[in-house]
């Protein structure tokens, strides 16, 4: 028997072994579509196919009023204040930094505007040139990772309306 799951209108061929089981289609997929995860997955058989059809579901986007709600029956208004007053607190926590290659340009953009460095002394920072870059690109990998992260995060109902709809 042929097995195929059926998401955003698009035909996946599964293995046996990968069909046999919800567990297992959200396994093998999930990389590629991460809303599987909050997916409802529906089976029927159609001749010599089974046709594993995923309806996409809206979930929760991060983990903080999901946190807040299980430790305590709360309104939703306070599970929002208190999940707010954490992401504050960890904005606050969080270290301020230039990104070090971006620093070190804007200081020699500075001395050469003012032309307060030689071609000789620029030559000797070439080591501290090459480590603002090895630490900029660190950076840079941080915030991509940050960023994919909150892009694949599934959507998450809330009480409030944002201003302007």
């Amino acid at each position: 028997m042929d097995h195929v799951v059926v998401i955003d209108n698009q035909e996946i061929p599964l293995d046996a072994e990968t069909a046999a089981s919800d567990h297992e289609i959200r396994q093998a997929l999930r990389w590629c579509y991460p809303e599987i995860a909050n997916a409802t997955i529906n089976r029927r058989t159609e001749g010599e196919r089974e046709i594993i059809t995923v309806i996409k579901r809206a979930g929760t986007k991060g983990s903080v009023a999901s946190e807040i709600n299980a430790k305590a029956e709360l309104s939703t208004a306070e599970i929002m204040r208190r999940a707010l007053e954490e992401v504050c607190a960890e904005l606050r926590r969080a270290p301020e930094e230039v990104n070090p290659a971006v620093h070190l340009a804007h200081e020699l953009q500075m001395r050469i505007a003012t032309g307060d460095v030689t071609l000789g002394e620029l030559t000797l920072m070439r080591e501290e040139m090459q480590l603002a870059i090895e630490l900029g690109e660190t950076e840079e990998s941080r915030v991509d990772q940050a960023r994919a992260r909150l892009v694949s995060a599934p959507a998450q109902a809330s009480c409030f309306v944002p201003i302007g709809f």
